[in-house]
């Protein structure tokens, strides 16, 4: 289990509590209901840079066995199949459909996750181009999430 957690680079997770920030400063965090479709949105979110990791890790898999550190990565070690990081990969983007369903999610937060994984499956396959700051996506993702003002533009 450690290794496939590791493999979704869970200990990342924590970079996206920026999502909460609009939450915090709109003096909106006490609200139940935006507090939990942040919270289910940032979910979701991790769980699709986690997919990101995946593909990642599978694309670099080869160089990464020849690097001092890279080659303890679940994939490059072997102690992952690159088949069972696809499946875990399949199940954690369902799960994150799921949780933007289960969140009422707005058609913006659909767009902003397609859109960060479009991009960033398209970097990992070498087109860089489409290289960014994925804390840009946190800071969308907390607008998109509607956790500062609501649908209407009200506070």
């Amino acid at each position: 289990m450690k290794k496939y957690l590791y493999l979704m680079r869970v200990h990342h997770y924590i970079k996206n509590i920026l999502i909460f920030m609009p939450l915090i400063f709109s003096g909106n965090l006490t609200d139940r209901r935006k507090f939990t479709a942040t919270l289910l949105g940032m979910i979701a979110f991790s769980l699709v840079t986690s997919a990101v990791y995946i593909i990642n890790d599978i694309r670099d898999a080869e160089k990464d066995r020849m690097h001092p550190t890279k080659k303890n990565r679940p994939i490059a070690s072997g102690a992952v199949t690159p088949f069972h990081a696809v499946v875990l990969m399949v199940f954690i983007l369902i799960a994150a459909v799921v949780l933007l369903v289960v969140s009422d999610a707005t058609a913006g937060s659909y767009a902003l996750v397609i859109l960060y994984l479009f991009i960033n499956v398209a970097y990992s396959m070498g087109c860089p181009a489409f290289r960014c700051d994925n804390s840009c996506f946190r800071i969308f993702a907390a607008r998109a999430f509607r956790c500062g003002p609501d649908r209407d533009g009200s506070v």
